[in-house]
């Protein structure tokens, strides 16, 4: 008796034992003996040319092929499943087929079907992706230059290889680097927008009294003080306005100058001498046409008789009707006053005096349009030279208005009014 047939795994020794002692069919004569090789074993005995035999087969089986594969990385936060091929025993006491993994460590498997054991074992390793910070996005104004700045050196889409990169151009950029098969990346938003258009118009003229609305578009900062979209000015000057929409900045400026409405700059009558006739000038009243009823279209004229005038001044802010009553007289006396004159230092007409004979001159005043005495005098003082209060600043141009009293001819106190136009 050889026992039962032997199923063995291959690499093993199958023992085969005969509880006689007898010729084996590899010639052997034993009660025992040991195969490695798969086959079937016989063994006889002859008692008196009586033969007796068995046999035992024998079985040498492959064990399962197991390949964990080789030693590898993976990324953190990456899972890599192992194959055993076959349901085994991990090391981490899971029995499955498959076994995922997302840590570093040491991982085997043991199979076992029935007859031989297979084992395998892999170390893996866990790389870390490289972090990238390429910052917050942009938003820039349209002409500058954005500049993106990384902490590491890596490639870009713009395909330069840099830790820092420059753009004028809208668009999303982006970075990678590469450590050990791991990609780290970090993208960064650029924005180019265009300013605010900001426009107040072009320069202007306002007439006194007169609102002008600035409109900057959107609010902004004015040099007046004021943070609106739109500014009410009524005075001359320099406007300017500063918007910020947070990203760009635009600014415009405007000149505003002012304008008048033509002023009376003729007395309401004026009594002359014949023989010396009187000029009308209202060159200084702001006004750009002069429409007499003499039919004169000139700033100033010579009335040629006692009379009744009317001027009719007018510019684009309105329009002024005035009345003279002229009178001519034969005088005793002389009285001429001069209704203009040019305090430039050329030594031509740079003093305003009043011509008189025979005539006892009590007082002279100068006023401005504004009714303040700027010029004071009698008839040992009755020159202006266009000083203000004796010499404190120079009168600007412009017309003024005077009143000289005097005795008439009759020995009773009489006025005359009138204006004078300074021009420099």
């Amino acid at each position: 008796s050889l026992g039962e047939d032997l199923l063995l795994c291959e690499g093993e020794t199958a023992v085969i034992t005969s509880n006689l002692i007898g010729l084996w069919n590899d010639n052997n004569v034993s009660n025992q003996i040991t195969t490695s090789n798969s086959g079937s074993y016989i063994q006889q005995l002859n008692t008196l040319g009586c033969i007796s035999a068995d046999t035992v087969n024998v079985m040498f089986q492959t064990p399962p092929i197991i390949t964990l594969g080789n030693d590898t990385t993976i990324c953190d936060g990456s899972i890599l499943n192992l194959n055993a091929g076959l349901n085994g025993i991990w090391n981490n006491g899971v029995s499955a087929s498959t076994l995922p993994v997302s840590s570093a460590g040491n991982y085997s498997v043991v199979v076992n079907d029935g007859i031989c054991i297979s084992t395998d074992t892999i170390v893996i390793s866990v790389a870390y992706p490289p972090t990238i910070s390429l910052g917050e996005d942009q938003f820039l104004c349209v002409g500058e230059t954005a500049t993106i700045t990384s902490n590491l050196i890596g490639l870009w889409n713009t395909s330069v290889v840099s830790n820092q990169i420059t753009t004028n151009t809208s668009g999303t950029y982006y970075q990678s680097s590469n450590t050990l098969g791991c990609i780290g990346a970090d993208s960064v938003n650029i924005t180019f927008q265009f300013p605010p258009i900001v426009s107040l118009g072009n320069d202007t003229t306002i007439c006194e009294g007169t609102i002008l609305t600035l409109n900057a578009g959107a609010a902004g900062t004015w040099n007046t003080g004021d943070f609106a979209t739109q500014l009410s000015v009524s005075s001359p000057g320099n406007y300017n306005v500063v918007v910020n929409d947070g990203v760009c900045i635009s600014q415009d400026s405007i000149d505003i100058y002012m304008d008048f409405e033509p002023i009376d700059v003729l007395p309401d009558s004026m009594t002359h001498c014949s023989d010396l006739p009187i000029v009308l000038n209202a060159g200084g009243n702001f006004a750009d046409t002069f429409n007499w009823n003499t039919l004169e279209t000139s700033s100033s004229i010579t009335p040629p008789a006692s009379g009744t005038y009317t001027l009719v001044a007018s510019n684009y802010c309105g329009s002024r009707t005035e009345n003279i009553e002229i009178t001519y007289e034969e005088c005793e006396f002389t009285l001429f006053v001069p209704n203009s004159f040019t305090p430039n230092n050329d030594g031509i007409n740079d003093v305003w005096f009043p011509v008189f004979d025979q005539l006892d001159v009590l007082n002279i005043t100068i006023s401005d349009r504004w009714g303040k005495i700027i010029f004071e005098g009698n008839k040992q003082n009755c020159s202006w030279n266009g000083n203000v209060g004796g010499g404190e600043y120079y009168a600007p141009d412009g017309a003024y208005a005077y009143m000289i009293l005097h005795k008439s001819q009759f020995g009773d106190d009489q006025i005359i009014f009138g204006s004078i136009i300074l021009s420099r």
